[in-house]
Parts: structure tokens; sequence; C-alpha cells
């Protein structure tokens, strides 16, 4: 496989990776030394080291021995051996004394902090710092300390050779090594640890990536080598952005540079009259620059060639607009298909925008359901059993609009293989519902897809709110009455709701057009709030009106204002 991959430095380069087969078992080999270099720390002289042994840690840490594991991932099926489960229940009996042993293990090791043996690691030490201090009572008294000051001595302990051992590839060659280890230490030891060891580590990575820019612009040929060869490549820049202690000076050199790069690619692509890409380069400049100079020489090396991208960007869409083109031709021949397969009583009733509407619905229903990719590619049988689904729901509104949850469950019953969950039901009634409103609606953004869910989720969750006849007449004299969030106005649906702003007038007796703004939600009341705007002939607008459509009954009283007119 080929592909950029970084090296240790944090340089770049492109080549072939062997990425071996999955479960390799050299994920997981430990070097266990005859003899552990010795700390000069009273706790660690402690331990007895010649009574643990390599299968001792293996077995520790993944509940199975070196052979085991190797024996199992090299059969057939290649699989790996179920792993000790750490959690709060298994680390509370283990030997602590074990745990220090594996952690010198690692820190004298060529292991890295990005295997499977830190992994597991770092899940045991967080999992003990969780403990209480009766936890410490057995190993503190072996040690002759205190629990509690075991626990700090531990904890210190764990942070000093941690850092010590990122701070082992702090150099050019293994530079990204070394960054990659601050990023997965950094949850691992005390802040203040890790924020004097990032400041330690930013100072040297500044150094470095001062020297390989000058050294690079000082080659002959500089920047054709890096019209291939990048900034970006040379060095982890945007990773090295984001670091607390990144020095600000050498970041705005970094940019200068890189702004100057970009510009001068854009020119050598003018000059063989690859404008389009030219210009590419010239926008990521014009983000970056950081002089005025810089801005003054991008934009006029961008009006320079402003005719001739404005030509091909013409002709880059007229051709996309011709595969556009053909790809609908063949799309419109399969919804036609589709189309005619609908039973003949149905489409005047659920289809009254025919092949359009057709369209919209299949495409929602199949981002619904979880498959985003282009139902015209799934069997005729397969796309009448989605639509039959979204029929059965439109049906079911139409004839039960007050009862949702009736309606999601037994939906959710009759097309088990479709509809896995109860959720996803909810949100195909709430897409049946819009789109019965809409007939051009249709699921295309994620946010639409959220809406839905949002919608679905209160339509499973929310029992029927009593309706307000309850409190009859006192919404005549109520000024709050539909025109605030707590106090809305209920209808048994979605087509309820639409009927009801149909009778809404203005105290003149001219009515008004609305407009739906959004959905909103308060603690006070079930379900989501609809809110509309009307505005007459004249112009001007209405209050806000608040609709919430999940009442047991439509109502038929008017908000301050406002005359409901049968």
């Amino acid at each position: 496989m080929s592909y950029w991959f970084r090296n240790d430095d944090g340089s770049c380069s492109y080549g072939s990776i062997n990425l071996g087969r999955p479960n390799d078992p050299s994920d997981y080999l430990i070097t266990f030394p005859d003899r552990i270099n010795k700390r000069e720390d009273d706790v660690i002289n402690n331990i007895d080291f010649s009574q643990y042994t390599k299968s001792d840690v293996y077995t520790f840490l993944y509940g199975h021995t070196e052979k085991e594991i190797v024996t199992l991932v090299n059969t057939r099926q290649r699989k790996m051996p179920e792993l000790k489960q750490w959690n709060s229940d298994t680390v509370r009996n283990i030997d602590v004394n074990l745990f220090l042993v594996t952690l010198l293990v690692f820190l004298d090791s060529k292991s890295s902090f990005g295997s499977k043996l830190w992994e597991t690691i770092r899940t045991i030490f967080l999992l003990i710092l969780e403990q209480d201090l009766s936890f410490f009572e057995d190993v503190a008294l072996f040690h002759d300390y205190s629990p509690q000051d075991f626990f700090y001595w531990f904890d210190d302990f764990v942070s000093y050779e941690l850092s010590n051992k990122v701070l082992q590839n702090l150099n050019d060659e293994h530079c990204y090594q070394c960054y990659t280890s601050l990023c997965a230490v950094k949850d691992v030891i005390s802040p203040r640890d890790y924020d004097e060891l990032e400041q330690q580590c930013c100072e040297v990575f500044d150094e470095i990536a001062l020297q390989r820019i000058k050294n690079k612009f000082s080659l002959p040929r500089a920047l054709d080598e890096l019209f291939t060869y990048s900034i970006e490549t040379l060095f982890f820049y945007e990773d090295y952005f984001k670091l607390k202690h990144a020095n600000p000076e050498t970041i705005e050199f970094i940019n200068e540079k890189t702004t100057f790069l970009y510009t001068e690619i854009a020119k050598m692509l003018i000059k063989h009259k690859y404008y389009l890409q030219a210009q590419k380069f010239l926008e990521s400049a014009k983000e970056i620059y950081v002089t005025k100079s810089q801005l003054t020489e991008i934009i006029e090396t961008e009006y320079s060639i402003k005719r001739p991208v404005e030509r091909l960007r013409r002709k880059q869409k007229a051709k996309e607009a011709r595969i556009e083109k053909k790809k609908y031709t063949e799309r419109l021949k399969k919804i036609k298909k589709l189309y005619r397969s609908i039973n003949k009583k149905l489409v005047k009733f659920l289809l009254p925008n025919k092949t359009k509407q057709l369209d919209c619905i299949m495409k929602s229903m199949f981002v619904l359901i979880g498959q985003k990719t282009d139902y015209t590619n799934h069997y005729l049988d397969y796309q009448k059993n989605i639509f039959s689904v979204y029929v059965d729901a439109v049906v079911r509104l139409t004839l039960n609009p007050s009862d949702m949850r009736s309606i999601i469950f037994t939906l959710k019953n009759k097309h088990p293989s479709i509809l896995k969950t109860n959720s996803m039901a909810a949100t195909v009634v709430a897409f049946a519902s819009s789109n019965m409103i809409n007939n051009q609606f249709e699921i295309v953004t994620d946010e639409d897809l959220s809406l839905m869910q949002e919608i679905g989720k209160d339509l499973l969750e929310n029992e029927t709110p009593k309706n307000d006849s309850e409190v009859g007449g006192r919404h005549l004299k109520d000024s709050e009455y539909g025109l605030v969030v707590t106090k809305p106005i209920y209808t048994t649906g979605v087509k309820a709701s639409y009927a009801y702003l149909n009778h809404l007038a203005s105290l003149s007796g001219e009515r008004y057009t609305w407009e739906r703004l959004g959905s909103t939600s308060t603690k006070e009341v079930n379900g989501m709030i609809d809110m509309y705007k009307g505005t007459l002939p004249s112009g001007e607008t209405s209050p806000i009106v608040y609709i919430n459509m999940y009442g047991s009954e439509d109502s038929h009283s008017a908000p301050i204002g406002f005359m409901y007119i049968d």
C-alpha cells in the first residue's frame, strides 16, 4: 500500500508500507531484561525482581502467556484470544508491585507509546488513581509508608518516569515520535508536570522547525523540491501549532515562509498555464499571509489570471453539468419504473408531485434507515418495500393523527426488517408528516436528519399532553396565550396546525400568509413547539405564534390581537 506517512523525525515520505496482517502478535511482545535498571528509590529497591518473570507480566496484563498469544494468532483463523478486561472490579485485586515491575519493563524497553503494552498500562494506572486510600494499605505497609504518602509517591514516580521516556526521543531524528508520546501522556501525568514537559519539548521542536526550513530554503532549486515536498510534509506544523507552548515567533516565521512558498508555486503553475491549480495555492496563501506586502502580491497575481480562471471554471461547470445530466437521465428511468409499479389508486393521494416527490421520498427514506447509498442501486422489489413503509406511515397519520406513539410502535412491529428500532420508526413518522405538508421536502443535510431524529425522539418519549380546552375561556383573556412558548396553542397534528392558522385573521378581518420559523421546546410543555409568523397583504407582520401539535383536541381560541374565523 502506497501513501504519505510520517517519519520519526516528523517529516513525510511517500512509499510503500507493509501494514501486516490484523492482530499481529508483535503488537503484544514484551522485552523483559535480565536485569531491570535500578532506580535510586526506596520503594523500587524494596521490590524483589527475581520473583517475577516475563510470563508473569504477560498473564498480569492480558490474561494469557506470550506462547498462548502467538500460537492463537498464528492459527488459520488469525483471531486474538479474549484478552483480560480491565475495569474497576478487576483492578481492585491487583499486585501493585507487579504493576510497578510491568511499568519498569515498559520504561526500559523500546516499546513506544503507541504499543498495546502502553495502552494496557495506561488503562490500569488510571483505574488505580480512582481507588480510595484503603486500596493502598497493603502495599504501603510492605514499603513502610502510610497509604496517603504511598499514593503521592506512586503518582509522582509514574509522572517523572513517563516524562523521562518521552524526553528520550526529543531529538531531530525522532521528534515526531516525541510529539506523539507527549500527546499519549497528557491525561496520565499531573497537569503541572505535563506543562513543564511540553514547554521543554516545544523549545526543541522550535529549534528543529526553524533549522529545517532555513536549510531547505537555502538549497538550489528549493521551490522545485518543495513543490512536491511542501512545508506541511517537512515538519508536523499543524500539530505543533496546537501546543500551548508553541513559540508565536516561530509560528509567524513558518506562516511567512509558507505564504511565500505557495505564492511562488502559484507563479510557476501560471508560467505553465495551470491556472486553476495556481488559484488554489493563492487561496491557501491568502488564508495564512503575515505581511501586507504578501497580501498585495497575492491579490495582484490573482488579478493577472482572473480571465483564464473564469473561462476554465465555466468549462469545468459545463462538463460537470453534462455528467450530472447524464446521471439524472439514468436515474429518471429507474424512478419512472418504480413510479409505474405503484398502485394507481394510491398515486393521486400519495404523490401529488409525481416522480419528483417519489424521488425525494426514496432518497430521504434510505438516509433515515441508515443507507446513504443511492437507492436506485437497489433492486426494484427492495425499493418497493422501503416505499411501503412510507405509505404505511402516511395512511396511519391520516386516519389517526393524534395517537403518534401507537403509530410508531405499530409501524416498527409491521416492518421489523427495515425499521430496526423504535427511534428509527419515529424518525420515519416525523419525515412522513413533514412530506405530507411539503411534497418537495427531503433529507438533504445532516441538519435535516438531526431535526427529524429530534422530532421523532420527542414523539416517542412524550405522552400526549392535555388540550387547552380544559381551561376554557381563560385563553380569550390571557394576553400570553399562543404568544409565549410556555403557553402554546394545541392542535392534533401538522395538518391541524395549518388548518388552525388558516382560521386566524387580523382584527380587521385580513388573512395572513404563514411561515414556519422552526421549532423549540420548554420544560413546562410536553413535545416540540412550532413557531409561525404571519404576513398581511400590506406587508405588516404578526407576532410569533407558538403551536404544539400533540394535543388531544384542536383549539378554536385566538390569541390576543387575532380573530378565529370559521
